[in-house]
């Protein structure tokens, strides 16, 4: 990755008002910067690309230069979208976010466009009272540090219903670091389990009489982070100690039962959500 340092003055001495970087193909801007007093900027960009600069100060015309090719933090690959999405809906209950044939959803950019080869996306949608989506695994070459990925995992409409999705950290040899586990922990309940591989697992402790998940994991030298979001019966924050350093991939699988002919949802998913704005 590379981190790119500027210096935009006047012709007064004075620092520029603003710096914009924008992608050069498509004039996308990317971010917005206000040198320092000395006049000083920089910019990492989130992925590898072309990209273009432009100066703009109150009283002078805007300046703009480029392309210049800067490698980014997340390299080729653009943080957001499905890794896993394993939802079963009967009953004719539809949700048209998930389906990733539905390219006019608001969020089907985000959510599909720049994964709809690599994530392993499974959504049923029927009228009929007992669905099933087969377990499916998937191996993902890429993993990075710096992601963000919402979780989530639930059979809470009907008492048949089920899933289980796991996540599991490789190294370059395909050896398991850490695991995750989303599944089916009695009726209306979904757990959540961690550890070194899924067979030497530690249950996540839970709140409330119907738990399911919902939350973030981050990363870093210290380990993986889970950060419960919801407000009553969920399955609680945890964090555990791994040396992610040496974790090149990621595998997924997933499987999910929805039962419920009113129209139910069982299963989950694992999204990369985007990097907060610049």
């Amino acid at each position: 990755m590379a981190i790119v340092n500027g210096n935009a003055r006047r012709y007064d001495g004075d620092p520029v008002s603003f710096v914009v970087v924008f992608e050069w193909d498509t004039a996308e801007p990317v971010a917005t910067i206000a040198p320092d007093s000395t006049g000083e900027w920089s910019f990492e960009p989130d992925i590898n690309g072309e990209y273009g600069v432009t100066y703009l100060s109150t009283g002078c015309k805007p300046i703009t230069h480029g392309p210049y090719f800067i490698e980014g933090k997340y390299g080729d690959f653009i943080p957001s979208g499905f890794l896993m999405l394993v939802m079963a809906e009967s009953g004719g209950r539809y949700s048209p976010e998930l389906d990733k044939t539905d390219s006019n959803t608001a969020t089907w950019d985000e959510y599909f466009s720049h994964v709809i080869d690599t994530g392993l996306l499974n959504y049923l949608s029927s009228d009929a009272s007992d669905i099933t989506i087969p377990t499916e695994t998937k191996v993902i070459d890429q993993f990075n540090i710096d992601w963000k990925m919402l979780i989530y995992g639930t059979n809470a409409t009907w008492g048949n219903d089920t899933h289980t999705w796991t996540l599991e950290f490789l190294n370059d040899s395909d050896n398991v670091m850490a695991a995750i586990k989303s599944e089916k922990d009695g009726t209306y309940q979904s757990g959540l389990w961690y550890g070194p591989s899924l067979s030497s697992l530690t249950k996540a402790g839970q709140y409330g009489s119907y738990p399911g998940t919902t939350g973030y994991l981050t990363f870093d030298e210290l380990g993986i982070h889970y950060e419960n979001t919801r407000g009553s019966n969920y399955n609680k924050s945890f964090h555990y100690s791994v040396d992610l350093s040496v974790v090149t991939n990621i595998r997924v699988s997933g499987t999910a039962r929805s039962t419920y002919s009113g129209g139910g949802t069982a299963g989950g998913y694992i999204r990369i959500v985007p990097p907060e704005a610049v």
